[in-house]
């Protein structure tokens, strides 16, 4: 649904347009937005003041982000269909995943999403002589990179994604934080975004909720198939992510699709040939794809291991990280990996607001 602007008194500053700028006057205003069409269409402001009314025409969404800085901070939103919540990280609900705290110590934990963590001194076992010297000498300081550790981006870079992509198209980040930060870089108010569903909360909910994008769900479709551990062949229902599904929620204004894969928490991957069609897809569209690879090497049984979105696609961002396939999620070790060098350096823009840098022990650790 496109986005409905309602008329509103903002107090303490009006608006006029002089030389191309809007100037504060310092009286109360009634602005009011129309025609009702989302932000970055041909928009009409008019402004009363004392009683008499000009009315503007704003053609780029540009000249009303101006009108909108000028605003009192307190006020500085354009009310819409949701009563006049707007929109931003202080509205996100409440996230949505299971809480385990007080049960991490049960006997046989069948509930967790990540492998057995290994126990840090088994870690620096598996340390060459080069790690270990490197670990003995680590300064507590700030590390000297805020896109993260050059010899772990390296190790990525190389042992992940054979070459595939370079150490400087790495950022790391905190798992979790990856998805915050692409998802401010690529998406505007307003813009469309397709998601695989279900899936891990924020997929959804930083597009939907903190940026006001709209978000469609892209559901699997179920089919019996044969259980191959079973003796007697007992079907069992499989879940496939049809692309013509997925072609029939593309809109005019979509910009990104979110993919998830392996899939949490169906464990579906597509074959290769399906994967490349879904990245054809983008690439044909221009649409930037998203994914969550987190799982990446814990592929079911007899399905490969897929190249990572980021090796095949220029406009694609691959979030992985160790919690999952590598049994360390203490760590907190993630990282983004994408050939498009403007929303790589917007999301290292974005992380001086989040973490900043990692810490330098994770980071010599996580190298191992």
């Amino acid at each position: 649904m496109a986005q409905k602007f309602s008329q509103r008194t903002y107090m303490h500053c009006s608006r006029e347009r002089e030389r191309g700028q809007f100037v504060d006057r310092g009286a109360a205003a009634t602005l009011v937005i129309s025609p009702r069409r989302r932000i970055g269409s041909d928009l009409s402001i008019k402004t009363t003041l004392a009683g008499d009314s000009v009315e503007y025409d704003i053609i780029r969404a540009t000249d009303l982000k101006m009108l909108l800085r000028c605003l009192r901070p307190a006020r500085r939103r354009v009310l819409g269909t949701d009563g006049g919540r707007g929109f931003g990280l202080n509205l996100m609900p409440c996230f949505s995943l299971e809480k385990m705290e007080g049960w991490e110590q049960a006997r046989f934990e069948l509930a967790s999403s990540d492998c057995e963590p290994l126990a840090l001194q088994e870690l620096l076992a598996l340390a060459d002589d080069d790690s270990r010297e490197r670990w003995n000498s680590l300064s507590l300081g700030y590390p000297g990179s805020t896109q993260g550790d050059e010899a772990l981006r390296e190790e990525i870079a190389d042992g992940l994604y054979g070459g595939a992509l370079r150490a400087d198209q790495i950022l790391g980040v905190v798992p979790s934080e990856g998805i915050l930060l692409a998802m401010h870089a690529i998406l505007r108010p307003g813009d469309h975004a397709v998601v695989m569903a279900p899936g891990y909360g924020s997929l959804f909910s930083i597009a939907k909720h903190a940026l006001d994008c709209d978000v469609a769900p892209w559901t699997p479709e179920w089919s019996p198939h044969p259980n191959p551990s079973s003796a007697n062949h007992q079907q069992v229902p499989v879940p496939t992510f049809c692309l013509e599904r997925l072609r029939s929620l593309l809109l005019p204004n979509t910009k990104l699709v979110v993919a998830n894969l392996p899939h949490n928490p169906t464990g579906f991957v597509p074959s290769p040939e399906a994967w490349q069609e879904l990245i054809a897809l983008c690439s044909e569209r221009g649409l930037y794809l998203f994914c969550d690879e987190m799982f990446r090497h814990l592929e079911p049984t007899g399905r490969a291991t897929l190249p990572a979105a980021a090796q095949e696609y220029d406009r694609a961002v691959s979030l992985s990280g160790l919690s999952k396939a590598y049994g360390l999620a203490g760590l907190r070790v993630g990282w983004l990996a994408t050939r498009d060098a403007q929303v790589l350096r917007r999301c290292h823009e974005l992380k001086d607001y989040t973490t900043i840098c990692a810490g330098g022990c994770i980071s010599v650790v996580g190298d191992r």
